[in-house]
């Protein structure tokens, strides 16, 4: 697929938009998801191909305490412990805006978090033209570091979130255990599987 074409992870700049209601409630387009989208059939961007997004999101739909209702999000790790596009260039999503992250530069791909289950955000009134109700909407991007309880993983699966590793295989584990600052867990999220304590605060 991509990595086999490319030899590169899909870079991400954090962009996102909400788009398109169906019977699985909204879906949040990311720049990460597009660059995927080509190869789970997507070839345009007409409402028919843009379905098909379905596979890069999870099914669960979720309420949040303050009203919301809609699918859980999968969010990308884009960063590591760092920030998005920092020049030290941690996770998956590039740096500088313009360099994607090489495969070969994930030094375990058993041990690194590709992408996952992300919490949700405050609900607030949909755009105009979609159904009445609360929305959430997530973030594109974790940020295990941040202060953005939103950019962290999520907890849809009975307490617990799913994450996807560089090697393909799934973990779930609680929200606590994927951002727990024990080196070893931060490691985890970095490609060259350091902690990287100076990256995290902020």
């Amino acid at each position: 697929m991509l990595l086999d074409e490319s030899d590169a992870y899909p870079q991400s700049l954090g962009l996102s938009t909400l788009t398109l209601n169906d019977v699985y409630g909204l879906l949040q387009m990311d720049d990460w998801k597009m660059q995927l989208a080509p190869h789970i059939g997507v070839v345009d961007s007409s409402t028919v191909s843009l379905l098909k997004m379905r596979k890069l999101r999870c099914p669960q739909i979720l309420t949040t305490p303050d009203g919301g209702r809609g699918n859980g999000q999968y969010a990308y790790n884009g960063s590591g412990t760092g920030q998005l596009q920092a020049p030290e260039d941690l996770g998956l999503g590039g740096s500088n805006g313009n360099t994607p992250t090489p495969e070969s530069r994930v030094k375990a791909p058993s041990d690194m978090i590709a992408a996952g289950d992300v919490a949700s955000g405050r609900a607030g009134n949909p755009p105009p033209g979609f159904p009445p109700g609360k929305i959430f909407s997530s973030s594109g991007t974790f940020d295990v570091c941040g202060g953005n309880r939103a950019a962290w993983p999520g907890s849809l699966h009975n307490g617990q979130g799913n994450m996807l590793f560089c090697d393909g295989h799934v973990e779930s584990a609680r929200q606590t255990n994927w951002i727990s600052t024990n080196h070893a867990t931060r490691a985890r999220w970095n490609n060259d599987h350091e902690p990287h304590p100076e990256t995290w605060k902020r």
